[in-house]
């Protein structure tokens, strides 16, 4: 374990340990730990960019969502994260489509969505292009893939070639019976033709009559040789391959063209700004006067629930049953207001740390119980919660425990504010879940609609359309119970949270 003495508590004062292992300062006083994005928010940027140009998708994506802990607005982090879901380096590899071929891109485009909420309406709108671009690609993959199954089957690939076969062979008869449907007349001429005057002699007769026999077979016997000769090199799937790199050609070309918007829509950023950390080294590192601590409050431990005593000096309290000491900071010089703050500036981290202070003194307080719900959800107050699929079910888990704390320790009064909000992320979700499941359906859609593409130019017609548009409907089928819920999951939704911001409409934290 790696030590640096360069940073002190700002809870109690205490020389901060560092853990390179793990990034995080551990205070060995008072127990506080701090993300290293605390302090090194431009620091932790270099070196995730620095993992990304290594191509340590994995470790850069940690460091990316540990500076969005710290400043949640921040779009090179959310760009950072979508080019790592991309697997590549820059925005300017894009510009070679094929780097992402054959690539699973739903987690990009759940991170581009992530972005997209998160971020100002002239930054989204650069997410959205990136959007534009991934889904071209998903259509690309579907054919390419389809393509090369069609390559590599070779089961697949005489059944197309039989069946177009089949057709060929068809059209050509009834092309021929149009160009030699005139011929039964000439047959019927031909007897009369042999009563006139040129035909006198039966000898002239016999000898026209066998060569136009002899004509005919002849001709019989070319045309069959050169259907066989034909018939034998005739191989339609290479045709439909090439149809393919058609169409995969001309997404190519949509591809380039929208990729061309994207420095277009490169928005102007704005100045970036200090960590949560540095704004409370600016504004909140002045020290707590002896009057705002009120000596009578009886403050509970958060590691051990035993009862913390104030030293002599009132700077810390500190708990005789485990070790561990607290400034007073912590508790006293307006501690709701800074959480208030941290979390209506995105500052969910921060926030969340200052109510956890706060319900170490008053476990029952609606503010602070509600607060690091909020936190947990990243919204910065009930009106901010909406029905979307980004939100992780881990992280819905936690909420749904969140709340359970909350109802355990909060007044009686406001046990049912918190039953209303557990049914409500209970919505939220069955929503979640019912919109991956709709997304796993579209997929499932998607694919089949481009191996129907394949497969219709060799089983064109009436039956093979009605097996497809009934295999189509079978697979789209599935989703209707899905949407049907959604539908009044939505209605239902926006009721409950409407009578949960008016239950307590004077709370901040509602609307």
């Amino acid at each position: 374990m790696a030590m640096l003495k360069s940073y002190t508590c700002s809870k109690c004062a205490g020389v901060l340990l560092f853990d390179s292992d793990q990034e995080f300062f551990d205070c060995p006083f008072c127990g506080t730990k701090f993300s290293a994005a605390d302090f090194h928010g431009n620091e932790i940027m270099d070196q995730a960019k620095e993992c990304q140009r290594k191509r340590s998708f994995d470790a850069a994506k940690e460091k990316y969502y540990a500076v969005l802990e710290n400043d949640p607005d921040n779009f090179d982090a959310h760009l950072g994260i979508v080019l790592c879901e991309l697997k590549v380096i820059s925005v300017d590899d894009l510009k070679d489509r094929k780097v992402l071929d054959g690539k699973e891109l739903t987690n990009a485009r759940r991170a581009l969505m992530s972005a997209k909420r998160q971020l100002h309406k002239d930054q989204a709108a650069y997410f959205n292009k990136i959007n534009d671009l991934v889904n071209i690609q998903v259509k690309i993959n579907r054919f390419e893939n389809e393509k090369n199954e069609l390559l590599k089957s070779e089961e697949a690939q005489d059944m197309i070639n039989r069946k177009l076969l089949e057709i060929h062979q068809e059209q050509r008869s009834n092309d021929r019976y149009e160009l030699l449907k005139g011929w039964p007349v000439v047959l019927i001429l031909l007897p009369f033709l042999a009563l006139t005057e040129l035909f006198e002699n039966p000898a002239t007769i016999a000898i026209f009559f066998v060569t136009l026999v002899g004509i005919v077979i002849l001709v019989i016997v070319g045309v069959n040789r050169s259907d066989e000769e034909e018939d034998e090199q005739y191989k339609p799937a290479l045709y439909i391959e090439r149809s393919l790199k058609g169409k995969i050609m001309e997404l190519d070309r949509n591809y380039n063209a929208e990729y061309r918007k994207l420095d277009g829509l490169y928005p102007k950023l704005p100045e970036s700004k200090n960590t949560r950390s540095e704004q409370a080294e600016t504004k909140e590192n002045s020290s707590v006067s002896d009057s705002d601590i009120k000596t009578d409050e009886m403050i509970i431990c958060s590691k051990c629930a035993a009862k913390l005593f104030l030293d002599k000096k009132k700077r810390v309290y500190e708990c005789d049953h485990c070790g561990v000491a607290y400034g007073v900071s912590l508790f006293f010089g307006m501690p709701m207001e800074k959480a208030l703050n941290s979390i209506n500036t995105g500052f969910y981290g921060d926030a969340e740390k200052r109510f956890d202070s706060i319900l170490m003194v008053h476990p029952s307080d609606f503010e602070a119980n509600l607060g690091r719900i909020l936190c947990e959800g990243r919204w910065s107050k009930i009106s901010d919660i909406d029905l979307t699929d980004d939100v992780s079910p881990s992280r819905v888990k936690e909420i749904k425990q969140r709340i359970a704390d909350a109802s355990q320790h909060t007044s009686f009064e406001n046990k049912p504010y918190f039953e209303n909000l557990n049914k409500l992320i209970a919505l939220f979700e069955t929503y979640s879940t019912n919109s991956r499941m709709l997304d796993v359906i579209n997929n499932a859609v998607e694919e089949f609609d481009a191996k129907t593409e394949v497969f219709s130019m060799a089983f064109s017609g009436p039956d093979f359309r009605e097996k497809s548009e009934a295999e189509r409907k079978s697979i789209i089928s599935r989703s209707y119970a899905y949407q049907a819920q959604n539908k009044k999951i939505t209605a239902d939704f926006s009721t409950l949270r409407k009578t949960i911001i008016d239950m307590r409409s004077d709370s901040p934290l509602t609307k």
